[in-house]
Order: structure tokens, then sequence, then C-alpha cells
């Protein structure tokens, strides 16, 4: 039985590329029977160029259009909410995809028991020049595993694996991307996989809604002079990052007991569960010998290292920080 395939794509002010992202999609070979378009609040001609795309198409399509800005990762779950297929492809708005990709994805999930999968992608500008270098070559130049390889525009899930996901973070927790999630669910579900094909092209360029990072960029941050005052954050970013923190980690144990209601996943998930209260626990702490004044910190910080509440950090380096950062 074909499995059917659906496209959810979230869109902001992307009338410079979305007709190349659209044709791309179009045109491959494997063809895809349904997009789904959720716009968040577009003040250009997104939203008309993809209607004129698609509207001459055998594709089913929708194009969902925000009364509010909710933010690309709201923007996201909701457009993939929508899609009624057996397998959903993720697309930025700004990129290009190879013909093959269809093909290629499919064949691998039925091939594998994936319910979520990510393919390599060529990093380019906004000319769609190629940088010579894909992302997973990126990442694991800069000295990373490639379980730090996320980017929702080569994300690939099945329908089974979205309803896994629930409950998902909601706008109030902005702490979780739409990608980080479901590839967080994957680690945890043991049902993510890597494909190092490459299978799109990635551009880059100023008006790019994602987050920009060191293995996102166009040029590789090693052939650049590094800021030495990057490192140096204030007390106000610390706290910022510790309650930040707390916010995922919360969400993220409150879906691993959702999750375990089913049996089949309460072995797999019993020893996440405890590491993640743990982190939440000690995180709350850290927050509490943070926020205290100067003098106190140090005793605080002291006990809190006795009981072990560092070890999921750095230990002593960790401790050392809290008590004396200014």
């Amino acid at each position: 039985m074909k499995n059917k395939i659906s496209v959810a794509i979230a869109t902001y002010n992307g009338e410079s590329y979305i007709t190349e992202q659209l044709q791309s999609i179009l045109l491959q070979r494997t063809p895809v029977d349904e997009v789904i378009i959720s716009d968040d609040c577009s003040n250009d001609s997104t939203v008309d160029i993809a209607n004129r795309v698609l509207r001459n198409t055998s594709v089913t399509f929708k194009v969902i259009i925000n009364n509010n800005n909710i933010g690309y990762t709201q923007n996201f779950f909701q457009a993939i909410s929508e899609c009624s297929g057996d397998i959903i492809f993720l697309a930025d708005q700004d990129d290009m995809w190879h013909p093959n990709k269809t093909t290629k994805v499919i064949d691998h999930f039925i091939q594998s028991n994936a319910g979520i999968l990510i393919h390599d992608v060529e990093i380019c500008d906004e000319k769609l020049v190629k940088s010579g270098e894909t992302k997973l070559q990126r990442l694991r130049s800069l000295g990373y595993s490639d379980d730090k390889f996320v980017a929702g525009m080569a994300t690939v899930i099945t329908k089974e694996f979205w309803n896994k996901c629930r409950p998902l973070p909601v706008k109030d927790n902005p702490y979780w991307t739409y990608d980080s999630w479901l590839h967080k669910c994957g680690h945890l579900l043991n049902e993510r996989v890597v494909l190092e094909d490459t299978l799109a092209l990635y551009r880059r360029h100023n008006n790019a809604v994602t987050i920009s990072s060191e293995y996102n960029s166009f040029i590789n941050p090693s052939r650049l002079r590094r800021d030495p005052t990057k490192k140096i954050t204030c007390k106000y970013d610390k706290l910022c990052n510790m309650k930040k923190n707390i916010l995922k980690y919360d969400h993220l144990v409150k879906w691993i007991t959702n999750t375990m209601t089913d049996d089949t996943y309460r072995s797999l998930l019993d020893n996440q569960l405890y590491i993640y209260n743990k982190l939440l626990k000690d995180s709350k702490k850290r927050l509490e010998v943070y926020e205290s004044t100067f003098l106190k910190r140090f005793p605080k910080s002291v006990v809190l290292y006795l009981r072990g509440g560092y070890n999921s950090f750095s230990g002593i380096k960790s401790c050392l920080k809290d008590a004396f950062s200014l």
C-alpha cells in the first residue's frame, strides 16, 4: 500500500524564495500528495504566490493564515497537525529539495522502523551558491556528535510518531523549538535515524527565520577569528538560561511521564525519567543558589555540591561558577 506523503511548511514573509521551494517539492520523482502551509501573518505576497503556484497542480493543498503571530515553532506544529499523510516532510520556505528526496526518504522508512529521520544538506548562500560543505560535515568538524544534528527543513516524521510527541510544548514554554522537540522525542523513543545522503540545498541569508549558530552559518566559524568576549555572559543571561532549562526539563518530565502510561515504553523511559527528574530538581536548586546574595552563594553552593546537586552538570567547576560569578 502506498504511503500518503504530506509536506508541512511554515511561512513568514517568504516571497523571495517560496516559489523555488514549492517548485522543487512539486517536481519530486516520487510525487507528494498534500502540501499544508501555515502562514504567520506575512505582510508580503507569500500567501498569494503559494496559492498561485499550487492552484494549477494535482496536489491537494491548504493555506492557513494566522490571525495573530504565533512564532515559527507553533506555526510548524499547526501545519503538521493539519497534515493527513502517513509520512510528513517538514520544509522551510527558502530552501530547495533535490528531485530524489522523497524517493530516498520513503525507501529508508520502508527498510527501517524509524519514526523520525533527518538527512544531510548542502550549506549555500542566498543565491544557492554552495559553500562546499554539508551540515553534517560542519557539525563533525566542530567536534559535535550526530546526536546534535537537528534541522527542521531536513526532518521527516511518520504520522504515528507525531502522535507520540504529545503533549507538545505550548507557546508559554517557548524554549523547545519544534525541531529540537521532535528530535528529542526521537532520541528517547529510540526511533531517530540520521541519513547521510545530501537531499536539499540549505539556504543561509540575513532574513532566515531559524536560529543562527556556528553550524548554520554559510562560512565555517573555524575559518573566522573568534571574538574573545563572546564567552563572557552577565548574571542576567545566566539566570535566563537557568530558568529556560527548568522550563525545558519540566515539560520533558511531563511528556515522559505521560508516555510511560503506555507499557510499550515503560522500560525504555524509566531511567530517562529518573535522569530528567534529577536535572529538574538540581536546576531549581542551582537557581536558588544563584539568586542568593553574593555572600550567601558560597555556603549554599558547597552544601548543594556535597549533596550531589552538581553531579548532573560539571561538578566542582559548576559549583565554583555559581559561587563566584558576578
